[in-house]
């Protein structure tokens, strides 16, 4: 099983036997968290994004998984989601086995656990933004995707970004990634209505001043147990 070190160091996806939830979690900590990205496109926009703790559990797809027919109730889905969700797999109780305990399968989250390594690069170097307008037959809402084209993975790996309520910060909405095939040549989501740009520039802040005390919980162990960020 891949450890933070190991997965830092992949250039290619891992087999899905050497990564889990616990090691993704600890990479959205420490990978993704403690910043923001701003881009500027060569429409005129400028996007503003940030990783909260509780946007980590929808990105690996737990809920959809877990939950496909959304027959739960409310109590128990919010193991599987947001805090809920993230807590449970810091206190070992939400991982790969267990959800497989349910009777369910991993399909709607094994892609985006194995390309979940690939993030950080996606941010820091795609250069084409989709200026998305939801399409039929496609549950997604997001603003805006930041992609590339991944050779060693062959695939086109994409983060969709919703733009948050307030209007100051946007949001990773959902993780797709689409397999380039003999059949299915292109990324579909550049498809007529919506529109390709340019990031035209990005600037990667740090999120918390060295300063300024993060929101955090130690435990007895030492690790972090986290609540939701301030907004």
């Amino acid at each position: 099983m891949l450890d933070l070190t190991g997965l830092l160091s992949l250039n290619s996806r891992p087999n899905f036997a050497d990564v889990d939830l616990p090691v993704l979690r600890e990479f959205y900590y420490t990978q993704l968290y403690p910043y923001t990205y701003e881009f500027a496109l060569s429409s005129g926009e400028r996007i503003k994004l940030k990783f909260d703790l509780d946007r980590f559990c929808h990105l690996v797809a737990i809920e959809k998984t877990i939950n496909p027919q959304k027959r739960m109730n409310f109590q128990l889905v919010k193991d599987y989601k947001g805090m809920g969700g993230w807590n449970n797999i810091y206190e070992g109780k939400l991982n790969k086995a267990f959800i497989r305990s349910k009777g369910v399968k991993l399909n709607k989250m094994k892609d985006k656990m194995l390309h979940f390594y690939y993030l950080p690069y996606l941010l820091e170097h795609g250069s084409l933004m989709i200026k998305y307008v939801p399409s039929p037959g496609r549950f997604i809402n997001s603003n805006f995707i930041v992609f590339n084209f991944h050779l060693n993975d062959n695939a086109f790996i994409q983060l969709g970004m919703k733009e948050e309520w307030h209007g100051k910060w946007y949001y990773p909405e959902t993780f797709i990634i689409e397999r380039k095939t003999p059949a299915h040549p292109t990324n579909p989501y550049t498809n007529p209505p919506s529109t390709v740009v340019n990031v035209t520039e990005r600037i990667k802040h740090k999120r918390f001043k060295s300063n300024t005390k993060r929101r955090r919980i130690y435990s007895h162990k030492g690790g972090i147990r986290g609540n939701n960020p301030k907004r």
